[in-house]
């Protein structure tokens, strides 16, 4: 309520509030300095009026009646690690291909060739299963304790 009547008493001072003739020194500057003067008081009233709290929380938890020597825990995540297998599969490798340097002689000269050995291939490889830890979230309900 305080709110509404400030912001009500602002908007009254500012549109009854006379406009004295400004001096600037040539009449653009008197209207431009007029309409800033305007826009600054409407930016301060449109804050007072839009400023709020924010909203209340959408889910209030709600406790049980107290019990005589417990005390409430409220629900809560916890984490839970667990062994999981991981089943075996195949994969597929690529397999780099193998070159050799050799020496070459030709004609009265010695040089190191590079030769390849056996091509690049893909290659099917068995990926046996193992287990892995998890993390994983566990939901903790409220209770008494």
């Amino acid at each position: 309520m305080n709110r509404l009547m400030i912001v009500s008493i602002l908007c009254f001072a500012i549109v009854s509030a006379p406009c004295a003739s400004a001096f600037a020194g040539n009449q653009e500057w008197a209207v431009a300095g007029k309409i800033l003067t305007g826009l600054i008081g409407l930016r301060a009233l449109h804050r007072a009026a839009h400023h709020h709290t924010p909203p209340p929380p959408a889910h209030v938890p709600v406790q049980p009646p107290p019990h005589r020597g417990r005390t409430w825990v409220e629900p809560h995540n916890t984490y839970q690690h667990t062994k999981v297998w991981v089943p075996g599969y195949w994969e597929k490798v690529w397999v780099e291909p193998v070159y050799e340097t050799r020496t070459v002689h030709r004609r009265g000269r010695t040089f190191e060739e590079r030769v390849l050995v056996s091509e690049g291939y893909w290659k099917q490889v068995w990926t046996d299963g193992y287990f892995r830890m998890e993390r994983q979230v566990v939901r903790v309900p409220g209770h008494w304790e």
